[in-house]
């Protein structure tokens, strides 16, 4: 889970960076929002699941919790999203959009910077 989190902080660091050199300060603006409208969600449910899964309670309940979390979520996201557009009325929007692919798709890079390779287990049938 830190991997993951501080993976997505770089990236929102590294394409700000970016957006700043090539294009604007506005845009590298409209840039984090998008950004922040999934990892702020995404933070807070991972704390949630966190907690839910170190208590001591059934299966059922961790499973409803979960389910309860992704509703808040999506929620938040459209929450974020319109107090977004409404404060920041100069939002240019398919900036603001690929803030957004980015924070989705940025998961995809763990693997590159992950430490330990995954070995491939022997095969458990004898011919």
């Amino acid at each position: 889970m830190n991997n993951y989190f501080f993976l997505q902080i770089l990236s929102l660091v590294f394409f700000f960076t970016l957006t700043v050199i090539f294009f604007e300060l506005k845009n590298a603006v409209d840039f984090s929002l998008g950004f922040l409208t999934l990892f702020i969600p995404n933070a807070i449910f991972a704390l949630k699941l966190f907690i839910v899964n170190k208590s001591f309670i059934n299966a059922e309940t961790k499973l409803l919790f979960f389910y309860i979390g992704e509703l808040i979520k999506l929620i938040l996201v459209l929450a974020l999203m319109i107090i977004f557009s409404k404060l920041y009325h100069s939002l240019h929007w398919l900036t603001y959009l690929f803030g957004i692919f980015v924070s989705l798709k940025v998961v995809y890079l763990i693997p590159l910077f992950m430490q330990s390779k995954v070995q491939l287990q022997t095969s458990s049938c004898k011919k």
